[in-house]
Order: structure tokens, then C-alpha cells, then sequence
């Protein structure tokens, strides 16, 4: 995922029947820091959400996996402050799983968590009140954010008045936010796209609709975009490159919906690719031939065809240049499914030529030395 600092959408809720008393573990992590938050060890989430009723607060759930760096960052620079310690302690029993160990598989299908880290708010009946996905290295930040989101803009809250027929401008302006925050990144195009409909025009003069568009429209089709479209030298005199590179992003990115999968594969969707390729063309949209030569590459990929695919991919660095990365996404899909060590030796190569490019940003150097390892391997 593309790692941003989000901020939380949380709702309060509190419990108040009381259970039996329990024993509960507090980590090695907080017997060495204790002044941040109090994680307890449980061999159930259910065990965390039953004292958390019994204690009338809330569950605040960190699920993580081991090679996330975001993950890392919050528990090295955020939860073991004291602030956030005194913050958190009183209002929430804290847990913390790991995605891909233990019972942690079988939380993240419970609760649908696709990304990490995902942070969520449980009420004392285990339902979800709030979601956080992504994270921040900013203590002052991390509190405003969670404290505000526990009051009126807490994502359960926002939800339910939308559902009950609240549809004034800044209200809805709100919950897209808060939904695009907790990665309701679908919910809120659909929300988005029902509030700038009707009012396609004064994204021309409302920066901040134009903003909404900007976060959440991805689909070519939607309405919004298609005036956008019709309009797009008057957008890009409003807007300059803000403009030009929304537009870019939402032709190139749709690419990566056209697949389909049949009998357990991923395969490519080709009457919804027909369909995507004739409405770029339709609008003579620059990148077109870009795009498609995409697609090409992705199809080798998904077919493990790697000789297509490193020819492909060498027509589109001499055609369009590179990019980080781009260099980078395609040379990682090499290192996990590629199997034969002469085509990963073109990709080290690739690697090894652009970073000695000027062009190069120095910044990417580790991430290409630990690939070049993976490669050779």
C-alpha cells in the first residue's frame, strides 16, 4: 500500500456488565517499557474484549505484521510514550497480534484487515467502532487524532447519521473523510461520487470539491470525472498540475481492476480491458500506448511468461525511461516468482545501471541492495 499518515476514526462506546476475573499477561515489551501503553497477552481476543466490558473501556487493537515498517515505527516511537500511555491506559484494554501468526489469520478474516498496520476499536461485544490504517511517528499527533475521532467524528457516529438522510455539504465532506482514512477506499468513492454528481460544475470554483474528486474518484466511468474530462483545459488552467496528474493517475491506476478470477486464478478481465482501452482512446488520452504496454507486462507476469515479460519491460525503460519506482515494483515481482537466474541476473543489471544514473534517487539505494541479494539468491 501506498503508506500515508492517516489519521483515526473511532467511536466511544462504553461497557458496563462485568465478568468473572481473568489473569492476563502483560508483554515482554511493557515489562521493559511500561510507561507507554499497557499491551496485555491474551491466547484469545475474546478474553481482551470481556475485560474491557467488565472495565467499562474500550479494545484497542494494533494488528501488524513482522516486515511492516510503518508497524515498526509505532511501536518504537508512539506506543511506548508516556503521554500516549497515560492517554490510552485508562480508556482502552490494548492488544497487539501479529497478521500472519497465531490466532492473528483468523482476526484479520474477522475483521476484514487487508492492510498494516490496521488499528481498531472494538466495543465490549467485539463489533468494530473504529478503524485506523497506517501510521505516524508523531506522538502530539497520534492523540489529537485518536481523541478527536472518539467524539462526533468518530466513523461509527458519521455513519449513521449518512445512513439516516444527512446530506449536507460539509457533513458528507466528513465522512468521506473519515472513510477514506479507515481504508473504506471503496465506500467512499461511492459516497464522493453521489455528492460531486450533482454538483460536477462547481469543482471548477470549489477547490475543496475538487479535492474530494482528487482523494476518491478512480474510476474512469464515474460521472465526476467524465465532466472532468469534457472539461479537462479548463481543470488544468484551474488547477495546473494537480489537475493533469489526478487525471494521469486514475487512467493508469484502473489498469490494475481488470482482472477477474475464474477457478481460483487471477486472469485478465479482456471485455472490461476492451472497454477500458476503447474509452481512453476515445478521449485520445496521451499515455494510452503506455498503458496498454502495462498491461502487456502485467499479463506475462500473472502467466509466469518471464522472457515476455523482460522484453516488455526493456521496451518500456527505452520508451518511457524509469522510474524508482516502477524499477523497483517490477524487479520485487521478479525476486518472489522468477525462477530463472539469467533473466534475474538482466533484472540486477537493470538495478545496477540506473543506480549509477544521476537520475536515481540515492534515497532508494538500501531497498535496490537488498533486491540485487534477492535476485542472486
Amino acid at each position: 500500500m501506498k503508506l500515508r499518515h492517516l489519521t483515526l476514526a473511532f467511536a466511544f462506546v462504553m461497557g458496563l456488565a462485568h465478568c468473572g476475573a481473568k489473569a492476563f499477561a502483560v508483554s515482554q515489551d511493557e515489562k521493559t517499557v511500561n510507561e507507554g501503553i499497557n499491551f496485555i497477552t491474551v491466547e484469545k481476543l475474546d478474553d481482551a474484549i470481556a475485560k474491557a466490558k467488565a472495565e467499562g473501556k474500550m479494545v484497542f487493537m494494533d494488528c501488524y505484521t513482522s516486515w511492516c515498517g510503518p508497524c515498526k515505527m509505532l511501536a518504537k516511537s508512539v506506543f511506548p510514550n508516556k503521554a500516549v500511555g497515560d492517554y490510552m491506559n485508562p480508556k482502552f484494554v490494548s492488544v497487539k497480534f501479529d497478521m500472519e501468526k497465531g490466532i492473528g489469520p483468523d482476526i484479520a478474516k474477522r475483521y476484514g484487515v487487508r492492510a498494516y498496520p490496521t488499528m481498531l476499536i472494538l466495543d465490549g461485544e467485539g463489533n468494530v467502532i473504529g478503524k485506523m490504517v497506517g501510521g505516524t511517528s508523531k506522538v502530539d499527533e497520534f492523540i489529537s487524532n485518536l481523541d478527536g475521532a472518539i467524539g462526533d467524528n468518530a466513523l461509527s457516529k458519521l455513519e449513521k447519521k449518512y445512513n439516516d438522510g444527512v446530506r449536507d455539504t460539509s457533513f458528507v465532506i466528513r465522512y468521506i473523510k473519515a472513510l477514506t482514512l479507515a481504508y473504506e477506499s471503496k465506500k467512499a468513492a461511492t459516497v464522493t461520487e453521489e455528492l460531486l454528481s450533482a454538483r460536477c460544475e462547481e469543482m471548477l470554483t470549489k477547490p475543496h470539491l475538487f479535492e474530494i474528486f482528487t482523494d476518491n474518484i478512480n474510476s474512469p466511468y464515474a460521472k465526476p470525472f467524465q465532466y472532468v474530462m469534457i472539461n479537462y483545459n479548463a481543470f488544468k488552467e484551474a488547477y495546473g498540475a494537480k489537475a493533469e496528474n489526478k487525471v494521469s493517475r486514475v487512467w493508469e491506476g484502473y489498469q490494475h481492476s481488470l482482472t477477474k478470477r475464474v477457478d481460483g486464478k487471477v486472469v485478465a478481465d479482456k471485455e472490461a480491458r476492451e472497454k477500458y482501452i476503447a474509452e481512453m482512446k476515445k478521449w485520445q488520452w496521451k499515455d494510452t500506448d503506455k498503458i496498454i504496454l502495462n498491461l502487456k507486462i502485467d499479463d506475462a507476469s500473472r502467466v509466469k511468461d518471464w522472457k515476455t515479460y523482460v522484453k516488455l519491460y526493456e521496451k518500456y525503460m527505452k520508451k518511457y525511461g524509469v522510474t524508482d519506482m516502477l524499477l523497483y515494483n517490477y524487479c520485487l515481482d521478479m525476486s518472489r516468482n522468477c525462477e530463472d537466474k539469467n533473466l534475474k541476473g538482466r533484472a540486477v543489471k537493470w538495478i545496477k545501471d540506473w543506480m549509477d544514473n544521476p537520475k536515481s534517487n540515492k534515497e532508494w539505494e538500501k531497498y535496490y541492495t537488498d533486491l540485487i541479494k534477492q535476485l542472486e539468491k
